[in-house]
């Protein structure tokens, strides 16, 4: 991208500085401005939906359009200047979303803006063009909201607001012009956060009235209204913000089961990112309204991981819809009696990443405790390091003091979490943010450690739970991933190739993976169950067969390394969601393809990223055990973890078992051996995989027991018996079960 950016600016030196023929026929000139135009336009629909792929294709196209004309000597003066402003201006969108992945590419955006910027203004042309100056003015104030320089935000948005008075004053708009609104209630969010809320509340309330009370942009606004009166310091306003943040609940609650409907499932994504804001701003109200809280979570993790997972990838079912209303009432009355729920709840809260917990017991009320946040757990450090060394790793070597520490596990089930859950039998919790990362299950207290904990993605599964069939599996290890010839066909997630290719990852051969899958298969025993194995377990086979099995069970590598999805602004909401693209599993002939120079993206690569599987039709399948050791491509991340479970439930698995982090071959061969047979006879599979978990540590055979050891003082080995080799945290931990509950 720096490459790019260098050759732009020198092209517009170029341009800049040469003279340009001016006899071409007005029919060329015309037909060139309506082609970049055009890629210009589509740009900035892109920009507005945060796709940074779809920015940076019409970026490219029009530095190609314009390089072509350039070289032919076609390019006049006016459209040199202002199609290379409106290049600069893609290029800086495209760095401005980026920046969600690569901090640095918020300066480079903020660079490209001006230097567009630079162009209008030094140029009487432009003057007074409403899609020009001031759409970057527009711009450049987002990314300063965003990045918290609010007073510059502010005054960007003055000068984008002051072209538009100009156009209003003289008959150009009217006052209910879309952007023209749009700027004002920015304006009115950037006052607020520089603390003239008074303000703030006084724009917000004249433009309420301008909007239709059934608008989506009369609800947009009382939503923003309920931000504005949080950051205010004035008393009891927080039950005002409660008040607008109801209704604009309440009415997103009616728009989605009127709208969702007839949405594809590309349509139901954008529409749960749309929700994203209200989600991140309504935790802010805490102890005030747990009840309004959990019943917001339950639609949230709706939308997110319920909706495809019973509509699929068409129309939305009505038993889907159906399962958008329910509340935290319709929880209670299916939660076993002496039973506790826990809905945990990632925000962020004066400028800093928070934690809540709901909590939710057979009678009452839910209740909400707030828990460590994000930096607290993090900066929490053992052995000179912090979890956030640990954590973001994916070794399972330095996960063992985060579990053996026992003042940690202390902060994480905390007084207050414990007594707000009572003495419970059972306890079903949902985790949320650095909670994905982490197996609070096998951090219990004294108190806790006779209770049956279950992880699950929402703690609405305990409205659908379901049997869980074994009567047949389709078993993929020992793959091989230099595989080539391997078959391939049309329907890739060429966004997860282009991520593999650019980190220029290459897969290792992992041979355990193979001593894994033949171990399961003869533990089962099954004549129905498929073994897919070296060059066989392509991508195209394993899409082929994985919705007719019960039961898959892969070993392989995995890549979680994707960016946590942003919290969306106030002023601009992202729209695009990469992260399903950024986590998957590597299947035959990866690295062949990752490697290739040719290769067809469009392809099937051997990658089978979460986007791809969410796309499959797994209804079918009860269980998916994703033994995989991921790659450790940059940071480890919430979303990343949760981006293979998301996958698979929209698909409509039931239940999972997953890794977190790396772990030894050998051992994870005998713990998912070990459930199998344990599934084989009928125990169910939560009770079995934790009876897995506490005896494989005890079964490893002989010879891994035996540790040679070098005794640097007499230059001999020596052997010693290691009894606990598989007794460690790193081995125990690294799994986790997820809605196995029946």
């Amino acid at each position: 991208m720096m490459k790019r950016l260098m050759l732009i600016l020198l092209m517009s030196v170029c341009i800049w500085g040469s003279a340009f023929p001016q006899n071409l026929s007005m029919d060329d000139d015309d037909n060139f401005r309506q082609q970049a135009n055009s890629i210009v336009s589509e740009g900035n629909r892109y920009y507005d939906r945060s796709y940074r792929r779809g920015i940076a294709l019409m970026a490219d196209s029009l530095e190609s359009l314009l390089m072509q004309r350039s070289n032919a000597g076609k390019l006049n003066h006016i459209d040199s200047l202002e199609f290379t402003a409106d290049l600069f201006k893609l290029y800086a969108d495209w760095h401005y979303e980026n920046g969600n992945y690569d901090s640095q590419s918020y300066r480079i955006a903020e660079m490209l803006f001006h230097n567009a910027l630079h162009i209008y203004n030094t140029n009487s042309f432009f003057y007074r063009h409403l899609d020009k100056a001031s759409l970057i003015h527009r711009e450049l104030a987002q990314l300063y909201y965003k990045i918290g320089e609010y007073d510059n935000a502010l005054s960007y948005t003055e000068m984008a607001l002051y072209a538009y008075r100009d156009a209003w004053e003289r008959g150009e708009i009217d006052d209910k012009d879309a952007t023209y609104l749009q700027l004002q209630s920015q304006m009115a969010m950037c006052l607020a956060r520089v603390g003239d809320t008074n303000a703030a509340l006084d724009l917000i309330d004249k433009l309420v009235k301008e909007y239709p009370r059934s608008s989506e942009g009369y609800y947009e606004l009382l939503r923003k209204r309920g931000k504005i009166m949080i950051l205010s310091d004035r008393p009891d306003i927080d039950s005002k913000a409660l008040k607008c943040y109801k209704q604009y609940f309440a009415w997103c609650k009616t728009d989605a089961l009127c709208s969702l409907s007839t949405m594809t499932a590309a349509e139901r994504q954008d529409y749960w990112m749309r929700m994203r804001p209200f989600v991140a701003d309504c935790y802010q109200l805490e102890q005030l309204a747990p009840d309004f809280l959990y019943d917001v979570t339950l639609f949230n993790k709706g939308l997110l991981l319920q909706i495809n997972r019973m509509s699929g990838y068409g129309k939305t079912s009505d038993i889907a819809l159906k399962s958008l209303e329910y509340t935290w009432k319709n929880i209670q009355s299916r939660l076993p009696v002496g039973c506790a729920a826990i809905e945990f709840v990632q925000y962020e809260k004066g400028g800093k990443a928070r934690m809540g917990a709901l909590v939710l017991r057979k009678t009452g009320t839910p209740r909400w405790v707030t828990m460590p946040s994000p930096d607290d757990f993090m900066d929490y450090e053992i052995e000179g390091l912090t979890n956030r060394d640990r954590i973001y790793t994916a070794s399972g070597y330095w996960k063992n003091d985060i579990y053996n520490d026992s003042t940690l596990c202390a902060l994480i089930w905390k007084k207050e979490l414990c007594a707000a859950i009572g003495h419970p039998d059972k306890v079903y919790f949902a985790p949320d943010g650095y909670l994905h990362q982490l197996a609070i299950e096998y951090m219990l207290p004294d108190n806790l450690k006779n209770v049956e904990v279950f992880r699950l993605t929402s703690t609405r599964r305990l409205m659908d739970v379901t049997e869980v069939h074994t009567d047949s599996a389709l078993i993929v290890g020992g793959i091989q991933y230099d595989a080539r010839n391997t078959i391939t066909e049309d329907g890739n997630d060429s966004d997860a190739y282009s991520y593999l290719q650019n980190m220029q990852v290459s897969f290792g051969y992992l041979p355990g993976t193979m001593q894994e899958a033949d171990s399961i298969h003869s533990v089962r025993y099954c004549s129905r169950d498929t073994l897919l194995t070296g060059n066989t377990a392509t991508e195209y086979a394993f899409r082929k067969l994985c919705s007719k099995y019960p039961i898959i069970n892969i070993s392989t590598h995995g890549y979680f390394g994707a960016s946590e999805i942003p919290q969306s602004t106030d002023i601009k909401t992202s729209m695009s969601d990469e992260s399903l693209s950024q986590c998957g599993i590597a299947l035959a002939g990866a690295n062949t393809n990752i490697m290739s120079d040719v290769f067809d993206s469009n392809k099937m690569d051997g990658i089978l990223s979460a986007k791809e599987i969410a796309e499959s039709d797994l209804s079918n399948v009860s269980m998916a055990i994703i033994s995989a050791c991921q790659t450790g491509l940059g940071y480890v991340t919430a979303d990343g973890v949760f981006g293979i479970q998301r996958g698979l439930k929209n698909a409509g698995v039931e239940s999972m078992l997953v890794s977190l982090w790396n772990v030894d071959d050998r051992a994870t061969s005998l713990l998912i051996s070990q459930f199998h047979k344990n599934l084989q006879t009928g125990i169910p599979p939560h009770r079995a995989f934790m009876q897995a978990r506490d005896t494989f540590g005890e079964t490893q055979p002989e010879d891994d027991r035996l540790k040679r050891k070098f005794n640097a003082n007499t230059m001999t080995e020596f052997v010693i018996v290691d009894n606990d080799y598989y007794d460690e945290p790193q081995y125990r931990n690294a799994f986790i079960m997820i809605d196995a509950i029946k």
